[in-house]
């Protein structure tokens, strides 16, 4: 079973995410505290107003059908909406961009917690 922990609670959405990447977002605070005041800011915004026109996209590719990414300088953080609410973001991975297009291994990461919630719905 896969447990989550929240980051942001606001009126559009409820943000949560695995324990690695709420403790790899909490660690950014203190190695790269201008990134992690970027990430945060985007992740405030989607949970208030349930957008974020800066800061998100959805990802390309057949393998990557429903992940989104928050992106701040080369960090990322893949994400996608709980199948049985659209309330809840789940963030499920997180990791450095080193170029041009996202890793599969980063995105077959994403995919197999979003199976996971999947099934449980």
């Amino acid at each position: 079973m896969t447990s989550t922990v929240t980051l942001e609670s606001g009126a559009a959405f409820t943000l949560e995410a695995t324990a690695d990447v709420a403790s790899a977002i909490n660690a950014l605070e203190q190695q790269a505290p201008k990134v992690h005041t970027k990430l945060k800011r985007y992740m405030v915004t989607m949970a208030q107003i349930g957008r974020c026109s800066t800061g998100t996209k959805p990802l390309q590719g057949n393998s990557a059908d429903g992940l989104f990414e928050f992106i701040a300088d080369n960090i990322r953080v893949l994400f996608f909406y709980h199948p049985s609410t659209r309330k809840v973001i789940i963030c499920a991975h997180y990791f450095e961009k080193d170029g041009e297009k996202t890793h599969l291994g980063h995105i077959a990461s994403a995919q197999r917690l979003r199976t996971i919630f999947q099934r449980r719905k």
